[in-house]
């Protein structure tokens, strides 16, 4: 029993080192050479106003890309490593949606997205706000990404004795049961473009899981081609896990 739980360790280990370095070869290679060869049209000193225009906001983009990719890989590394420290504490989860909001505004307008605050003001849980926040954001980057222009993006909070779920809903191009299946398998290096051609790693929900597990909560996702998503997280409530 020993052994098989040695072997299955190390063959997550595996997969986890597998990932890291097909994130790095693939989608970290891919947003640093856009950057540089819109840099180099930059540089050109012929290049007309309105096209140096065009390729500083797509400079900018695929500058914030590259952001959001390092900011989750250096998480996930961290977590993998023990070194992401785990701090509970009671937690108001309508401040950290508008605070995970306020981080993904130019995203949502830049689609002329809407996005909705629907947790109620002092909405309590027990979990670490970082974790958490990180776990908001990474949601609505993906909710943003898989809505088209004018759509709307809601957070939404439901309470129990026990726990607090928290959704994000959005009115986006939504998926079939295939993909569904396919979004939190860490072996499995998958990932689909938004409605703008946005390109992003997998990694984003693969952290949620995991961050959430060492919350207590768990994440469930339901859609439909066409009809939207909605990814929903659980958490204890205040004053339920102390351990």
């Amino acid at each position: 029993l020993k052994h098989a739980k040695v072997e299955s360790n190390l063959t997550e280990l595996n997969l986890n080192k597998d990932k890291f370095f097909s994130i790095i070869s693939h989608d970290l290679r891919g947003p640093t050479a856009n950057i540089v060869r819109l840099s180099e049209f930059l540089l050109e000193p012929n290049l007309a106003e309105p096209d140096r225009k065009t390729m500083t906001t797509h400079l900018h983009k695929s500058a914030q890309n590259l952001q959001k990719l390092l900011e989750n890989l250096l998480s996930w590394a961290k977590f993998q490593m023990g070194r992401l420290d785990y701090m509970p504490t009671p937690v108001d989860l309508h401040v950290l949606t508008n605070e995970s909001i306020s981080q993904i505004t130019t995203m949502a307008t830049d689609k002329a997205i809407v996005i909705k605050n629907q947790v109620a003001p002092r909405t309590y849980a027990y979990a670490d706000d970082q974790m958490i926040l990180m776990v908001l954001r990474n949601l609505l980057v993906n909710a943003i990404k898989f809505t088209n222009q004018a759509g709307t993006v809601r957070i939404s909070a439901t309470e129990t004795p026990e726990e607090v779920s928290v959704s994000v809903t959005d009115t986006g191009i939504g998926m079939t049961l295939e993909t569904m299946g396919k979004l939190f398998q860490l072996g499995n290096h998958f990932t689909t473009l938004g409605t703008s051609n946005e390109k992003g790693s997998g990694l984003g929900l693969i952290l949620c899981m995991e961050l959430l597990e060492k919350n207590h909560g768990i994440i469930r996702v339901s859609s439909e081609p066409g009809q939207g998503s909605a990814f929903t997280f659980t958490l204890p409530k205040l004053g339920k896990q102390h351990a």
